[in-house]
């Protein structure tokens, strides 16, 4: 397969990185004082961005309004959690590495 290229978007392509996401999300409920977090219902945001699993979680938790800026406050503290912990629990789903070595012999 020479002269190919291949493109994938990692974030949930290649990796599952759902459980370092739900991580940042519940980091930035738990500075709300909400302790808990509708995992399910969380995870079905994710392809929408952070805004939207903060926004659900927040909802889900039985806060149906949020400031926006507190809001924004709480994405700011998501990304900056987040970057922290991109590796914390992510990793690549099944047959991923094996794929990969294929497509580049």
């Amino acid at each position: 397969m020479k002269n190919m290229t291949v493109v994938f978007d990692l974030d949930g392509t290649l990796v599952d990185t759902a459980p370092d996401l739900l991580g940042a999300t519940r980091h930035v409920l738990g500075l709300m004082g909400i302790a808990d977090l509708d995992e399910d219902a969380v995870r079905m945001q994710i392809s929408f961005g952070a805004r939207a699993m903060i926004e659900k979680a927040v909802h889900n938790a039985g806060r149906s309004e949020i400031a926006e800026a507190d809001l924004d406050r709480m994405l700011t503290e998501f990304m900056d959690y987040y970057a922290a912990h991109t590796s914390d629990e992510s990793k690549p789903f099944p047959g991923v590495e094996v794929t990969l070595r294929a497509l580049n012999e």
